[in-house]
């Protein structure tokens, strides 16, 4: 393309209310490929024809009864969303109202967030022909001298009230040129854009009717149909037939959506705009200023209306129906692109078509209306219908011979390769403003940019994630989501699903989350989670962070990982992750590379991913030599899962052997050291042992003080030790198995909470001792040791020397590690006093075990609510668990603190996850009706 070609404008986004309960781009395309007859009487909230309707229109009266009417009940509002009070919302313009909602809805369309574009140079251009509220509410006394009369009603504020409220601060303006006035909004959106004065912009266009002066004055001038309808180029036209309607569209430059990964809906080659000049009388259109104005604009376009490819194969009209309009329209389309200086064979047509047929003449929005039909058609290939069309207007056949209007859905016509579909919207205004649009298709595969390598699209490592700004509108954004789900025919990608959801969506105070792997889990998930949050509403109870939670945005929560040890292990731990990921199979891959390379006398005949995958018949995983280093390597892989998702720990603490992946999570240890300590541990213990006693250990619910004493009592003596300290009551015992039973029977007699330990090792105990030397001269052996600390490493608090913080680790530290007691509860105290106190507890294991004792630790010293949760559970699908833990980060801290999208990209690779288009839109919840008085009372006193 030529350097002095205008940048191209993509369409990202839409939003819209019209006639027919259309409010959204999907349900528009419906009615337009089968469209109803969509005219109706006044509703009658609105006002009475009563004394104003004359069929002939004379006298002041009405010439219609009828027109395309919004179904949408304009008195309803949700303030609260828009941080607006009700009293300010009561005086606000219905237009006002439903622009909010639209823009909003089309910057969810668009993938775009409140967040990314609060502050912004977003700008917003609104195209406005009538306030009518403004004229309703200055009848009612009281309000008419209120303060906010004039920012709740004039057409000055209308674009002024959205980038207030959105907190934009690009161009904001109002702009009322007539029938033209939301093409004069798109053609300025357009040229702020290339100035770079905004690099998103919302064009917009709002009409509602809610009293009858414009009908009053449009009969006077004939301007209106006797039936209400538009009937374009038909010989039946005798006017345009009156609609409401809102309708939004969110733009950027093409490179700037491109680079940005933004859906391109459709593209806006090149608008333009000029005015009549001195017609015949002010409001007769010129064909002649038209059909110079699409010449100028193809042109300037780089597009040669001589050559056939530079041609549209498709006209949006303005097409009002009018005696006048119509015919001179008609004469300018045909002399742009079928000059008379050219040969033009019969069957060199061009389908010409009005979404005014539909929908009716919004006005104010009307432009924009046929924006979208065209930007429809593109999208899908199909040239839609038109109705009302019998038979074509003599002045409209003998001016252009070469137009027709088709009245069933038609395929787009075949083109050469690399031409794009193309399309012409025209519009004019009645006071001689017209403006052109160049519209084509967007095609990625003339961008290699896009291109990918293709991924597992059944594959979903990270949760669906929902939000809305009160319980009420979380509930019912699930209760959205579940319908479109199960809506037949509906198979969105849960990838792309899940990645909107997280990057693409707001995110409000009220959140939840769903962990699923297919589109029938995720619908049972979403029933279960709707189910639970009525329960919770109809019984009054306290919800569970299960259910929802009300979060806040810190950037980075202060996290706390925490490392279980042995005992938390079970058969097929990690297993669908490790099965799904190529990245989690490499990382396991590695590790038994590393144990690959221990000395031949030492190296272990299994394989830690054959394991890991074998189900409990099989699996060894209750044997010491290999549950050690399955644990180790699970905690591994959930580190580096952690770090893909851009979750940094502040601080890590380990329970006995898990300091072996609290050391690797610090960086104090590499995986591949980490892993062959994890094997050497395993392989020691085996020779663990008291005078060929077995060991044997069991956790109680006893204070420290009155466990060490029943460890002095001569019978336990030299038999028993305190192994672990997890909290202030609760302790581990370890030594013979016969003593073990023994106090387990004495302390389960007292009514004391006790449970043995699924081990057959007694760890931390004199059983300990005799292996201790071998595995330490092992380790010195084989693996690395790091002498210092750098300052960029997480902090490590150590359960065996508790106190600061570790500053360096060795062979002999680990030997101890396996002999002397846990001392995790002052470990905890540690970390929590020196790193402060965390937002977040992760139980970085196969199972979480420890969230008990961490948290009545933590609360000795402050008693700040925390987050705590396991990254694998038991019992549960290793994906959604880890998933889940996912989903109860971003819902208690926000986006910002887990990065989804990186994690997706380990997990899954191939091409990166898109913006799921045609999702449902957040859901407002209407409370109360706003408005001033009723429409048909205060009308009463004109």
């Amino acid at each position: 393309m030529a350097s002095n070609i205008p940048s191209p404008i993509a369409i990202i986004g839409s939003g819209c209310r019209l006639p027919g309960a259309i409010s959204n781009t999907s349900k528009l395309w419906n009615v337009l490929l089968d469209p109803p007859d969509l005219v109706r009487d006044v509703p009658a909230d609105r006002f009475s024809w009563e004394g104003i309707h004359r069929a002939d229109g004379l006298h002041n009266g009405i010439k219609t009864k009828r027109a395309y009417w919004l179904e949408e009940n304009l008195r309803l509002f949700d303030p609260q969303f828009f941080g607006i009070s009700p009293s300010e919302a009561e005086t606000m313009d219905p237009q006002q109202r439903l622009l909010l909602e639209c823009v909003y809805e089309a910057m969810e369309s668009a993938g775009l967030t409140l967040g990314n574009l609060r502050g912004s140079d977003t700008g917003v251009f609104v195209g406005q022909m009538f306030d009518d509220y403004h004229e309703l509410s200055i009848r009612d006394t009281a309000f008419a001298g209120g303060p906010m009369l004039t920012t709740g009603t004039v057409r000055s504020i209308t674009a002024n009230r959205v980038s207030h409220v959105f907190d934009f601060h690009g161009p904001s303006l109002c702009i009322d040129t007539a029938c033209s006035s939301s093409m004069v909004a798109v053609h300025l959106a357009v040229e702020s854009l290339r100035r770079e004065e905004s690099r998103v912009a919302f064009a917009c266009g709002v009409n509602l009717i809610v009293v009858p002066t414009v009908f009053e004055a449009g009969s006077k001038m004939r301007m209106h149909s006797a039936d209400g309808r538009c009937k374009m180029f038909d010989e039946s036209g005798d006017g345009y037939g009156r609609g409401e309607g809102i309708g939004v569209l969110c733009l950027k430059r093409l490179d700037h959506a491109i680079a940005d990964g933004d859906v391109i809906e459709s593209v806006i080659r090149h608008t333009g705009t000029n005015h009549d000049g001195r017609s015949r009388t002010l409001t007769a259109p010129s064909p002649d200023a038209q059909a110079k104005l699409i010449r100028q604009t193809y042109q300037r376009a780089g597009l040669d209306l001589v050559d056939r490819s530079s041609r549209p194969q498709y006209i949006e009209a303005h097409g009002p129906g009018t005696r006048v309009g119509d015919p001179a329209e008609a004469e300018a389309i045909e002399k742009a692109f079928f000059p008379t200086d050219q040969e033009h064979a019969d069957d060199d047509i061009l389908h010409v078509g009005s979404i005014k047929t539909i929908v009716g003449h919004t006005e104010g929005t009307a432009g924009i209306a046929g924006v979208l039909r065209a930007s429809l058609a593109l999208q899908h290939g199909i040239i839609p219908p038109n109705l009302h069309f019998h038979s074509m207007n003599p002045k409209v056949a003998a001016r252009a011979p070469h137009l027709r209007v088709p009245t069933t859905a038609q395929p787009w016509p075949s083109l050469s390769e690399r031409v794009p579909r193309r399309a012409s919207v025209n519009s004019f205004g009645f006071g001689g403003t017209n403006v052109h649009v160049v519209m084509e298709n967007f095609d990625p595969s003339h961008h290699p940019s896009l291109d990918g390598i293709a991924a597992d699209e059944t594959a979903v490592f990270t949760p669906f994630t929902f939000s809305g700004i009160s319980e009420q509108a979380l509930k019912a954004t699930l209760e959205a989501y579940l319908a479109h789900l199960c809506e037949e025919g509906k198979m969105t990608s849960l990838k792309d699903l899940s990645w909107t959801l997280h990057n693409k969506r707001s995110l409000f105070e009220f959140r939840c989350w769903v962990a699923a792997r297919s589109h029938a889990e995720l619908i049972d998930r979403l029933s279960e989670k709707i189910s639970t949050i009525k329960a919770n509403r109809a019984s009054e109870s306290t919800k569970s962070t299960n259910t929802f939670v009300r979060g806040t945005n810190h950037t980075q929560p202060q996290v706390l990982a925490v490392f279980p040890g042995q005992g938390a292990q079970y058969a097929t731990m990690g297993k669908e992750i490790i099965e799904t990921s190529s990245y989690a199979r490499g990382i396991i891959d590695k590790l038994d590379e590393s144990l690959a390379t221990l000395p031949p006398e030492d190296r272990p005949a299994w394989k830690l991913k054959e394991e890991l995958l074998l189900d409990e018949s099989q699996s060894r995983f209750h044997e010491a030599v290999v549950s050690q280093s399955l644990t180790t390597a699970i905690q591994i892989l959930l580190v580096r899962l952690l770090e893909a998702a851009g979750i940094k720990l502040k601080a890590v603490v380990g329970h006995s052997s898990g300091e072996i992946g609290a050391a690797f999570a610090a960086k104090f240890i590499s995986a591949e050291d980490a892993i062959k300590n994890a094997y050497y541990r395993g392989l020691y213990a085996t020779r663990a042992g008291s005078d060929g006693k077995q060991g044997a250990m069991l956790a109680a619910s006893v204070p420290l003080e009155e466990a060490a004493a029943l460890c002095d009592l001569p019978v336990f003596k030299g038999r028993i030790t305190i192994a672990a300290v997890n909290s202030a009551s609760k302790v581990t015992f370890s030594g013979d198995l016969d003593a073990i039973e023994e106090i387990e029977t004495r302390l389960s007699g007292d009514g004391i909470a006790v449970k043995r330990l699924s081990v057959k090792t007694a760890y931390h105990s004199h059983h300990m001792v005799p292996c201790a030397a071998p595995y330490q001269d092992s380790l010195e052996k084989t693996t690395k040791i790091i002498s210092t600390r750098n300052n960029d490493r997480t902090a490590w608090f150590s359960s065996v020397y508790p106190g600061g913080q570790k500053t360096s680790v060795s062979s002999k530290y680990w030997s101890e590690n396996m002999v002397r007691p846990v001392r995790f509860r002052d470990a905890i105290s540690a970390a929590v006093k020196e790193a402060g106190v965390p937002d977040l507890v992760l139980e970085v294991g196969p199972h979480p075990v420890l969230e008990t004792a961490i948290r009545k630790t933590i609360a000795e010293i402050d008693n700040s609510s925390l987050a705590h949760t396991g990254l694998f559970k038991r019992g549960s699908d290793a994906v959604n668990s880890f998933s889940a833990a996912l989903g109860l980060i971003w819902s208690h801290f926000g986006r910002e603190a887990v990065d989804m999208a990186s994690l997706d990209r380990a997990l899954a690779g191939g091409t990166p996850p898109k913006p799921a288009k045609d999702l449902p839109t957040y859901r407002w919840q209407y409370d109360k009706e706003y408005c001033v008085g009723k429409f048909q009372t205060l009308f009463a006193q004109l």
